[in-house]
């Protein structure tokens, strides 16, 4: 009976095998599952990291048992088995990526956590904004072993070590276009977009200084900090006056402005200490409840996706590159990505009142113009802190900026950037195959300036957006339309 049916031994078989294959890969899902119920459950450190171990081994087994994809090729199929054995193959042709990443996060995130692991965590600040993050402007030092982390006491940018030849300890692409800059104060790193070449700068400057080797650096800005300590909040600190609570909607606005309220006088810092040691304390109370036995993991991954979003929280290790890229927190650009950035020219807090938005309008043949707008809407009074101070010969109501634009490798510079009268092009040049303009100016309070840069994309590259990790977030716009910048990257419809 079968010779009635043409090719009936091979649908037979297929259909055997698509079974089997079925159910191999539901036998090989089940120890994943049960790891991640380990992690998600574990009572202390040890248990955690161990989990995380058996989670990467179970997703790796898993990815090793999923066929190439052109095993599903076995020829034309009748009806419900050709659907079925197509659906098949279409869901392990999606798994398969998703196994790959979850295979370098899990193996990554156990092999940190088993430790020792040193990395470098600098605190950088929104209210002064570097290009693609906040100002660099305290530091500490993060030790992990069997899970158990332990961190130092955050301290004040400038007692970061740092050789005698600082200045000379950056990528060599960097320093030709921001040497005019102190590059040796750690603070005045940033101006470039390339976040990886701040944080490697601020990596070997530490190991020549101290002689010691550590595993990494990380950045993680006021916002970060403030939508963790929103998730474990409200938070008490101890300070002269007393005991101050901090609601988690309050925390934001203590670590942008609040903090500043002990400084009376911008020209006697006195009261630098108690806020350094109040911000410090505020700091460890987070991390001392986020990495306690019994914290809810699901809450603090949704934690870490909102501080993804907005660009908040960078990476950079010597291994592992696969997985910060995967969950979005790597500090090395893309080929095609572009960053903008409404840099703090001055000594101030001020980039919490600066709006910022950015349109992008794209041509025919790959032809793209930026236009980045900066409205200062600054109050006539505040802390003397936050207002702090500007360039010689910037007027006192004006916020100095600096627009800068790092663009994708291989894109084309078309002609001077249009910006208002009175601004100077501060930067026109390259880091290695990525052109960078930068353009200097002052916005008066309540002044809104634009700057427009255009360029040629190059169409084996394309074009990336990425969030610029502001607060307020800046808004973002396609040929007029709104549109969310969101997650890690944003693909720019460049045709």
């Amino acid at each position: 009976p079968l010779r009635l049916v043409p090719g009936a031994a091979r649908h037979l078989r297929v259909l055997r095998d698509d079974l089997a294959l079925a159910d191999d890969l539901v036998t090989q899902a089940i120890p994943v599952v049960e790891a991640a119920a380990t992690v998600g459950n574990a009572d202390g450190h040890r248990e955690r990291i161990d989990g995380l171990a058996d989670l990467a081994a179970a997703v790796q087994a898993l990815a090793d048992r999923l066929p190439p994809a052109f095993d599903g090729d076995v020829g034309p199929l009748l009806g419900p088995l050709h659907d079925g054995h197509a659906l098949l193959y279409e869901r392990i042709e999606a798994l398969a990526p998703v196994l790959r990443d979850a295979s370098a996060v899990t193996t990554t995130l156990a092999e940190l956590g088993r430790g020792p692991t040193t990395l470098l965590v600098f605190g950088a600040n929104n209210a002064e904004m570097r290009a693609g993050h906040g100002a660099v402007l305290s530091w500490s030092v993060l030790s992990i072993i069997d899970g158990r982390i332990v961190t130092t006491q955050s301290e004040p940018i400038r007692t970061f070590p740092q050789p005698d030849d600082a200045a000379t300890i950056i990528d060599p692409a960097v320093a030709p276009l921001w040497g005019w800059l102190n590059l040796a104060n750690a603070a005045n790193l940033g101006t470039s977009g390339r976040s990886d070449a701040t944080l490697r700068a601020l990596w070997d400057r530490y190991e020549a200084a101290t002689g010691t080797t550590v595993d990494g650096a990380v950045l993680v800005d006021s916002s970060a900090i403030s939508t963790l300590g929103e998730r474990v909040g409200p938070l008490t600190i101890e300070t002269p006056e007393g005991a101050k609570r901090l609601p988690p909607d309050e925390i934001l606005d203590y670590l942008l402005h609040d903090q500043y309220r002990p400084i009376v006088d911008f020209e006697d810092l006195s009261g630098n200490d108690e806020r350094r040691e109040e911000t410090a304390q505020l700091v460890s109370v987070i991390a001392d409840r986020l990495f306690a036995p019994g914290t809810d993991l699901a809450d603090v991954l949704d934690a870490l996706r909102d501080i993804r979003d907005g660009r908040h929280l960078l990476v950079l290790t010597d291994d592992g590159e696969e997985a910060w890229r995967t969950l979005g927190v790597s500090a090395t650009l893309a080929p095609s990505d572009l960053v903008v950035g409404v840099v703090n020219a001055g000594a101030s807090k001020l980039d919490q009142y600066v709006d910022t938005a950015v349109r992008v309008d794209v041509a025919d043949g790959g032809e793209v113009a930026v236009t980045v707008s900066a409205h200062n809407g600054a109050p006539v009074d505040d802390l003397p802190y936050v207002i702090g101070e500007q360039p010689v010969g910037t007027d006192p109501d004006a916020h100095a900026a600096m627009v800068s634009f790092t663009l994708p490798e291989g894109a084309q510079v078309m002609g001077e950037p249009d910006a208002p009268p009175g601004s100077v092009v501060v930067v026109d040049g390259a880091e290695g195959a990525r052109p960078v303009v930068a353009v200097r100016l002052d916005i008066a309070r309540g002044a809104t300036h634009e700057v427009t840069i255009r360029f040629r994309v190059h169409p084996d590259v394309g074009m990336t957006a990425l969030p610029t990790a502001r607060i307020p977030p800046t808004d973002w716009f396609v040929d007029d339309e709104p549109v969310d910048v969101a997650g890690s990257r944003w693909i720019v419809p460049v045709g």
